[in-house]
């Protein structure tokens, strides 16, 4: 089963985490998603700022 997605609130606490010194095992263990959730969550944040944490469409295109 799916974890449940987390919140753009949860994903900014991710990253600030990480940039403060945080390992992203340690931030996924605290907020409940796998290592490689955080990584993502970080590439985003790096290229968008508090914009790229926001929800995308999951829907190809038409």
């Amino acid at each position: 089963m799916p974890r449940p997605a987390l919140s753009v609130r949860s994903r900014l606490v991710l990253v600030e985490r990480v940039a403060a010194g945080q390992s992203a095992t340690a931030v996924a263990a605290q907020i409940g998603c796998s290592r490689q959730t955080v990584h993502k969550w970080v590439k985003r944040f790096d290229e968008g700022g508090v914009a790229g944490l926001a929800d995308r469409s999951s829907r190809g295109p038409s």
